[in-house]
């Protein structure tokens, strides 16, 4: 009997959600995920709920979304998504997101609605890419053009609304967000990329 508990406890540590984590490559910074992405949004955290938080919607930068308010889906298991404590309310964002088109089986569970894989309709928010910029203002400010792994704020000023607009609407380059950028590429600040690619000074949960 002994035996059996004692592969019963293993069993439930190897499933418990502190073991179970996502693994997946850096897709890049946020330029490089507009594309694919379902939707792009600006707006103002405005509520938190289990592993997700609502936003209001200010803009929609990419794809089209009638509703006010929409519920975006983070971590949860081995999801490989933002952890959802990170978006504080009443701040502003811009994101990069997935739509949730079906729910796989075990994703739902009624006794834990605020805590599952999410609902059709809803967005999920990746986490192995920049997916997300802070707004400030009429700007943003994160990781729009740098290349380093894990690297989600990036050593670059604000840029323009208007800009990442037109960048994604195919009118604007790369080139252009740098010069507006002056992304900083200094020996100190290659350091300090370096710095965060191993995961010293990142407030970011890998």
């Amino acid at each position: 009997m002994a035996q059996y508990k004692k592969i019963i406890a293993v069993a439930a540590l190897l499933l418990s959600p502190k073991v179970l984590a996502c693994s997946c490559e850096w897709q890049g910074p946020f330029s490089w995920l507009t594309d694919d992405a379902d939707a792009i949004v600006l707006g103002t955290v405005i509520a938190h709920r289990g592993n997700s938080f609502d936003i209001e919607v200010e803009r929609m930068l990419k794809g089209k979304e009638f509703r006010q308010t929409v519920r975006i889906w983070g971590h949860q298991k081995d999801d490989c998504r933002a952890e959802v404590k990170n978006f504080a309310n009443n701040t502003r964002w811009v994101f990069a997101l997935d739509q949730i088109e079906e729910i796989p089986e075990g994703g739902f569970d009624p006794s834990t609605p605020n805590v599952s894989y999410g609902r059709v309709s809803d967005y999920s928010l990746p986490k192995c890419g920049a997916y997300w910029l802070k707004a400030e203002g009429n700007k943003v400010r994160g990781n729009i053009t740098s290349i380093f792994d894990w690297e989600y704020e990036g050593d670059m000023s604000p840029v323009g609304i208007e800009t990442i607009q037109r960048f994604i609407d195919g009118k604007a380059s790369y080139a252009d967000i740098i010069t507006e950028s002056n992304e900083v590429t200094s020996g100190d600040a290659m350091m300090r990329k370096s710095k965060k690619q191993m995961g010293i000074g990142s407030e970011w949960d890998h």
